[in-house]
């Protein structure tokens, strides 16, 4: 049974009595870290009686320009009452320029950034490793309970296959859950991810208000982007890297994007005035110098932005990555090389890239060779049955998904002002 106690500051420190207890028992502890501990919790029990609203947003660790950097922008402007700040690596590409525009960030792993997260009342992020967004693994079996923020889930693509197992609610307690269809939604809504209607909402991403719709362009020379996913398990996480490329290099997965990558089309192309460039996957980083990228083909550095590179492109060739809905969204078409059937545990949820995809999908170097000959003499315009795709996937394409999304953390926080959270504990 449980004995239900108002949510104050007499009862919360009674509930932390005997965390703090066994805290100072611990005898492998020393004392500077029993120290810290005992902070960090202090921080924490004040921060839940408090009426200051902190908003954690980050992206990945060493690189930002995602769905977060967006919606932290909007909410910065429109919201002076709030404390919001961007965690990210010091050491990022994107540390300087997001500091001259006035982010108010915070080293990631650093002390400052685990004394607001644990103040936090929301972590906004495009990612969902919470792991990762808790980097202080030593710490967390003391601190577990003290963290009470409400995560919003941005997302970094466009959900398309059934990732339940990974992002079900027992595993994240997602409380926003941002989407950009009613496909998308109801995916989440029927395959066992454990979300309700009031969590999974669709306002479309944030980093899509740097897009617009435009089926108009047409060109005889266009800039052709290829970028594969990755796929999982083939090397080990402790193998030399010489071991991770050779391993990298049998596979079908390889030997695939090669062949397209030194086609004598693609050489063609690039001859005639139209230029090709290759981003790989961040998971592909460390193995990158094992890609044979031809001199005609433009292999674009990592730290180079999403925004530019998706906007610069007038068609894009991949397999599974769900950057074509970025593309998708601003009236380009893309062309899916699907040689396999992605990472082995890719479960397949409500997208049919046959039925609903935005452009021919090719299981072969020949028939990608044909369809891109199609597009190029198309002038790289869309096709019109691609384009009634786009506008029957995505439910809204203006430039105020921002706003929508804001309009959702703003509710929530009114919510937690209002509805005063109980203290549970189970009675001995």
């Amino acid at each position: 049974s449980f004995e239900i106690k108002e949510n104050n500051l007499d009862n919360l420190t009674d509930f932390e009595s005997t965390l703090i207890k066994k805290i100072l028992g611990k005898k492998e502890l020393s004392e500077k870290r029993k120290d810290r501990l005992l902070y960090l919790r202090k921080l924490a029990l004040k921060s839940k009686c408090m009426d200051k609203v902190i908003n954690i947003f980050e992206d990945r660790p060493n690189k930002a320009d995602d769905n977060a950097e967006v919606f932290y922008k909007y909410v910065e402007d429109r919201h002076p009452e709030w404390e919001n700040y961007f965690i990210l690596d010091r050491n990022s590409d994107d540390w300087i320029r997001l500091k001259e525009q006035g982010y108010n960030l915070v080293q990631y792993g650093s002390e400052r950034h685990e004394e607001l997260l644990i103040q936090a009342q929301n972590l906004i992020s495009s990612q969902a490793s919470l792991t990762e967004m808790r980097p202080w693994k030593e710490n967390f079996p003391y601190l577990r309970y003290a963290y009470h923020y409400n995560f919003m889930f941005l997302q970094h693509g466009v959900t398309k296959h059934d990732l339940s197992l990974w992002l079900r609610k027992i595993e994240k307690d997602i409380r926003i859950l941002v989407t950009v269809s009613d496909q998308e939604k109801q995916g989440f809504l029927d395959y066992g991810y454990e979300y309700t209607e009031n969590e999974v909402k669709v306002t479309g991403f944030p980093r899509f208000d740097r897009f617009s719709v435009d089926f108009s362009v047409s060109k005889n020379n266009g800039n052709i982007l290829i970028a594969p996913t990755w796929r999982n398990g083939i090397w080990a996480d402790d193998d030399e890297l010489d071991v991770k490329i050779g391993k990298l290099k049998e596979t079908e997965f390889y030997q695939s994007w090669q062949k397209l990558l030194n086609s004598n089309y693609l050489k063609t192309l690039v001859d005639q005035g139209n230029t090709v460039s290759l981003m790989l996957h961040p998971l592909l980083r460390e193995v990158e110098d094992g890609f044979d990228v031809p001199e005609y083909v433009d292999n674009i550095p990592f730290e180079t932005r999403y925004v530019d590179i998706l906007k610069e492109a007038d068609l894009l060739i991949t397999d599974f990555s769900s950057i074509y809905f970025d593309i998708a969204y601003q009236g380009k078409p893309t062309l899916y090389y699907q040689f396999d059937t992605g990472n082995v545990n890719n479960k397949a949820g409500y997208f049919d890239f046959n039925s609903m995809g935005f452009g021919p999908v090719c299981s072969s170097l020949e028939q990608v060779t044909y369809e891109l000959k199609r597009i190029v003499q198309n002038k790289y315009q869309m096709a019109d049955l691609y384009k009634e795709r786009v506008y029957s996937f995505f439910k809204y394409t203006d430039s105020k998904n921002s706003e929508r999304a804001d309009e959702e953390l703003a509710s929530l926080i009114q919510k937690i002002g209002v509805v005063k959270h109980t203290v549970f504990r189970r009675k001995i």
